[in-house]
């Protein structure tokens, strides 16, 4: 009964399997190996609870067992448990000191950035075993992508094509790296053979809808964008106990939109509240702390209120105080599915009037002169977004304008920074120290209203610049989200200002100098 559960198992035949196994386990509940590969065909079909709970019975059993400890740990892995799937790599690996895939699981279970070196040796030692292995060197390939190292994953990945050429991640991987490389027509090619090698892989849809948004197909795009839950490198869903909500009329029923990634796509999808008020119900938009008094008077409508999620994802409201459910960045597939759909307003945020006098105050004292708001990275640069943005130095031709008084608007620590462009502490970026640019965004948002011009790489600081309606030039190159348009369709007031080719991002700065300085005709000398 055994073998022909594995025969079926092998087959791809994983719903037979499961009941073979299970015969098995009729005759013997106890037998270790029908219970660690009903759990391994568990984990398979995504029955990931149960998959833990079989493996676990079949260790209980027989606790030197590597190869489940191995499986428990992807379980695990899973179950978004790291740290124990991490525990049962080690075990694995004790037990099996020759264990290929379980040290290349080991290297993925190392997700820090500092532990990047470490996983790498942990791929390499598996590869030293098992040469032929493909997805240890699609995995060293990816923490040499992690890192920046784009040709050295490149060469990873085509070495585990060779090896398996029918491996949907691999060319997905290879598809990432030509559309970071700016090669839409090489990304759609590796993309198409992923999808029809694994119809529907979540990573790869998702992918194929972003090329899809860029190009301004929103239908596609939007289906394609659907996908992001379900592709597990990517995020996690909220767990809420609620039906997902299609854009019906909601008859009185009580509806909860909730956030999710960063703030800066917090406040892009926020663009699309508007279109709610009159949906038929109540409607609670859950975010950031920090925007719900933001969001409060700009949506008095709603009821507004922090994400009620714990940090290692429970929901606080058990059982929910919802009838309906949805995530904000699915509500642009609902009301943004053609160009027309967007708005043609020019913001939908508002800075509380009391504070924006008081900033236009402090801002009016600085003197005459165009008053420009600049931050120049975001607060974690990773080696995929690395060349989006740029250093303080690059900015010192903007400094020297005349007749330009520059604002800074980079949240985080950047004291040091700073100081290298300020000799003798002589601020020639003004900024206030009773103002946190990170947390207090109601003073953020009236020190923006004050200003005439932000100028920024794609940071939240831009995205709540163009909320508010303050004209913002974005540095870098077209994304997605201006959907195939000459405009960002979400922020009418961004312009995009991308390098020329062979232009480094500091000699972008020097354009936008010389603009500014065409701005400014008859500059007034600083201290008059």
């Amino acid at each position: 009964l055994l073998n022909d559960a594995i025969a079926l198992h092998r087959s791809g035949r994983l719903g037979e399997a499961m009941t073979a196994y299970r015969a098995v386990l009729d005759l013997l509940p106890g037998h270790s190996d029908a219970l660690h590969l009903l759990g391994l065909t568990e984990h398979q079909l995504g029955h990931h609870a149960q998959a833990e709970e079989h493996i676990t019975a079949a260790l209980r059993i027989d606790p030197d067992f590597p190869a489940a400890w191995n499986h428990l740990g992807l379980v695990r892995q899973a179950l978004d448990r790291p740290d124990l799937a991490h525990g049962c790599f080690s075990r694995a690996i004790a037990l099996r000191p020759d264990f290929p895939e379980a040290m290349t699981h080991m290297g993925l279970s190392l997700k820090q950035p500092d532990r990047s070196d470490e996983a790498k040796r942990w791929h390499r030692r598996s590869i030293r075993l098992a040469p032929a292995n493909p997805a240890a060197h699609t995995n060293l390939g990816y923490v040499c992508e992690i890192e920046g190292q784009f040709e050295a994953a490149a060469g990873h990945y085509r070495r585990a094509l060779t090896l398996r050429p029918d491996s949907a991640d691999t060319l997905n991987n290879l598809g990432t790296l030509a559309k970071m490389a700016d090669r839409p027509a090489l990304c759609r090619h590796f993309l198409d053979r992923a999808l029809r090698v694994v119809p529907g892989l979540p990573l790869a849809a998702w992918n194929v809808g972003l090329l899809a948004l860029a190009d301004g197909d929103l239908a596609t795009g939007w289906a394609g964008y659907g996908r992001r839950f379900s592709a597990r490198q990517l995020q996690r869903a909220r767990r809420i106990a609620l039906p997902v909500w299609n854009g019906e009329p909601l008859h009185g029923r009580r509806l909860l939109v909730w956030p999710e990634q960063g703030l800066g796509d917090e406040i892009l999808f926020a663009s699309v509240f508007g279109d709610l008020k009159d949906s038929g119900g109540t409607v609670v938009l859950e975010c950031d702390p920090r925007l719900v008094s933001l969001y409060a008077r700009a949506f008095p409508w709603a009821t507004v209120r922090a994400e009620s999620v714990t940090a290692d994802g429970k929901e606080r409201f058990d059982p929910p105080d919802c009838d309906l459910q949805i995530a904000a960045g699915s509500l642009p597939a609902l009301r943004r599915d053609r160009l027309e759909r967007f708005p043609a307003r020019p913001s939908f945020l508002t800075a509380d009037p009391e504070r924006a006098a008081f900033w236009r105050g402090r801002v009016d004292a600085l003197g005459p002169g165009l008053k420009v708001g600049i931050s120049w990275r975001s607060q974690i640069v990773t080696a995929h977004r690395e060349g989006a943005y740029t250093r303080i130095a690059d900015w010192l031709p903007l400094l020297e304008v005349p007749g330009v008084r520059v604002v800074n608007l980079q949240y985080g620590d950047c004291t040091a920074e700073l100081a290298s462009i300020e000799p003798g502490n002589v601020r020639r970026v003004h900024r206030w120290d009773d103002l946190d640019l990170k947390n207090d965004l109601e003073g953020v948002a009236a020190l923006m209203a004050a200003l005439d011009l932000v100028i920024l790489p794609a940071t939240a600081a831009g995205e709540l610049a163009g909320a508010l309606g303050v004209p913002v030039w974005r540095l870098g190159s077209r994304d997605w989200t201006w959907m195939g348009s000459g405009v960002r369709p979400w922020f009418p007031t961004q312009r995009l200002i991308a390098p020329q080719p062979g232009e480094t991002s500091a000699d972008v700065v020097r354009r936008i100098a010389r603009m500014l300085a065409r701005m400014v005709p008859n500059p007034i000398p600083d201290g008059v």
